[in-house]
């Protein structure tokens, strides 16, 4: 049966390609390093919650220690699975906040991940997921009764925001961005705070990119036909028409004509 998907994932599936290369840019040394002091000597048994591109479960392979990696999203797991096959680690798929799989092996293990899992759980799967002294009471949560976010080495307080279905991912980004400065008006000067991830970045490069293309194309047409036509009212004309007619093409998609008369966006 399919692991039930938790609030805030929604996308993973689409982004799989993109977040492969991103979370791989960063070793498992240098993404845990102020915590690694922390882990059991080898050999232990790792249960890596949300293990995404394998990174970490490799990771933990590497120092011997035996894993269940667990990760809901197939395109992230196959990826996973492909960039770090090792027989150390074991892969199901199973999700917060249920951990139906995990929980019917009952097996105890020494270690738990959730690496960049825990924010994305809503409060009423949180409570489903941890209920009062689960880390002591639950046998797979053997021996971890402390949590920990830590950003570029120092221990911090993390605030994932992800947007609404059907909202625009770049408004979003933008008001939250012009909301930083009241924010920080509002706690301690000692407070430091810094985005630590933007996704917004690639969809704005782009859109950039489309915007120079099609600028650059219509230039070149223009050019090519007073080139060749050596007139320049006659080239005026294809001036003029070539952008009339790609944002007509562009804008007919978005507006349809109800029965009744009026327009639907």
């Amino acid at each position: 049966m399919k692991a039930a998907r938790i609030s805030g994932t929604e996308n993973y599936a689409e982004e799989a390609p993109e977040l492969l290369k991103r979370y791989e840019s960063i070793s498992f040394a240098d993404a845990h390093g102020p915590v690694l002091h922390l882990i059991p000597p080898a050999p232990c048994h790792v249960l890596d919650i949300g293990a995404g591109t394998g990174r970490d479960a490799a990771g933990f392979a590497t120092l011997g220690h035996s894993v269940v990696a667990v990760e809901p999203t197939e395109e992230l797991r196959r990826g996973a699975m492909l960039l770090h096959s090792s027989p150390m680690i074991e892969w199901l798929d199973d999700s917060l906040p249920n951990l139906a799989a995990v929980r019917a092996r009952s097996e105890e293990f020494h270690d738990v991940m959730l690496s960049a899992v825990w924010m994305h759980p809503d409060e009423a799967q949180r409570r489903m997921a941890m209920p009062s002294n689960i880390f002591r009471r639950c046998a797979i949560f053997r021996d971890c009764d402390r949590l920990a976010a830590f950003a570029n080495g120092k221990q911090a307080i993390l605030l994932p925001i992800f947007k609404l279905p059907g909202a625009n991912v770049i408004q979003t980004v933008d008001s939250i961005k012009a909301a930083l400065p009241q924010l920080l008006a509002a706690i301690s000067p000692t407070v430091k705070l810094e985005v630590l991830s933007d996704r917004t970045q690639t969809i704005r490069a782009s859109v950039a990119d489309v915007q120079f293309t099609l600028m650059l194309t219509i230039a070149l047409v223009v050019m090519v036909i007073f080139i060749f036509l050596r007139s320049l009212w006659a080239t005026i004309i294809p001036s003029v028409a070539v952008p009339l007619a790609l944002v007509k093409v562009i804008s007919c998609p978005f507006a349809v004509l109800a029965s009744d008369g009026s327009v639907r966006p």
